[in-house]
This record gives structure tokens, sequence and C-alpha cells, in this order.
């Protein structure tokens, strides 16, 4: 009866051990920040006071523009390596950036439409788009948009722009291994003479 007893103990404190790692390894750190980008590159560096936060990127697309600005950094642990997963501005509401994984979120004046890209600019910096074949977004140059961006294949590509000034808003719905992606006008209004409209 003892021996079973002892059998018993073990095989419980087994299982005890084999559920603690299991959930050792699915456990997932998050850490948050708020500072001053000193850093970027493989990974990216804020630093507040005393305290300092790094983290590896996934892709590297954009950040650059992050250098020297006040973020909010937020970071998890991805397949065992602590990852920026959200890195956003604080600050000035006029202009403002937010990537949070393949996914860019963009408030500023556009000051570039050239070159395949749309160009934000963000105070002594930047941020740039690549621009889907076909689409024409001179109409916005020099004016204030919220510029929405995905990743495709390795680069920030426009997904939605839209201002509050009454220009429609245009949206590119992309399909999957489709670079050009199929583009809504939004509300815009083709009717006229010529066109089915009222005349």
């Amino acid at each position: 009866m003892q021996r079973l007893l002892m059998v018993c103990l073990v095989v419980s404190v087994a299982a005890v051990s084999s559920a603690s790692a299991i959930g050792a390894q699915n456990s997932s750190v998050k850490r948050q920040l708020t500072g001053k980008v000193t850093a970027v590159g493989a990974s990216i560096t804020v630093r507040s006071q005393s305290r300092s936060l790094t983290c590896s990127v996934v892709s590297r697309g954009g950040l650059r523009t992050f250098a020297g600005r006040m973020v909010r950094l937020t970071c998890r642990t991805v397949g065992g390596r602590l990852t920026a997963t959200r890195i956003r501005t604080v600050g000035s509401t006029k202009q403002s950036i937010e990537v949070e994984g393949g996914r860019a979120e963009v408030r500023g004046q556009v000051t570039s439409v050239a070159g395949g890209f749309v160009t934000v600019g963000l105070g002594q910096s930047s941020f740039s788009c690549r621009i889907p074949g076909g689409l024409d977004l001179s109409l916005f140059l020099g004016r204030t948009v919220e510029l929405e961006c995905v990743l495709v294949d390795g680069v920030f590509t426009v997904q939605e722009i839209e201002t509050e000034d009454g220009l429609p808003e245009i949206e590119v719905e992309f399909q999957a291994n489709d670079d050009n992606g199929d583009v809504d006008h939004g509300d815009e209004d083709h009717s006229g003479p010529g066109r089915g409209g009222d005349d």
C-alpha cells in the first residue's frame, strides 16, 4: 500500500511539472514603455529617464520614421523573443503614426506623390507607402489625410486614404498574391453628361 502511494505521488509530481512547462512555453510577456526612440534597426529601443525597452521588429519598413520621436511601444514575446507589436506616436494630434503588426495608420499632410509612392510629412520625418498600380492619388497632394497601409511583399502599400475636406475616400481591397488590388473610390460621383447622370 505504501509503495503504491509513493508511485502515485511520483506520477502526480511529474504531471504537475509537465503542465508547468507547457504553461511557461505558452505564456506571453507584454511590456510597454512611453519614451523617446533612440535606436531603430533590427530592433527598436525606447528610453524614458532611467528605463529602456528594446524589442526586435518583424519588418523594418517605415520604422526610421520613429527615430527621435516620442512613442508608446508595446512588445510581446513571439517565438521566444520580445517583439514590437505596436508603436504609436504621442503628442501631436495633427501628425501621428501607429504601426501594429503588418498595418500602419498615418495622419498628416501629403508632401509627395511620385515614383509610385505617396509620402506623408511627420515633422522632421515622413512615412511613405507604395501606390497600387493604376491608382492616381495626386488629388491628395498638400492635403491632410488619414492613410492606412498594409504590408504587401514586405512593402507598406496603400489600402485606404481619406481626408476631411470633401474629397472622396479611396479604398483598395487586396487579394492573395495580388499587388494591384481592386480599387473602390467610395462615394465618388462619376455621373454627369454622357455618363448616365441627370443633365
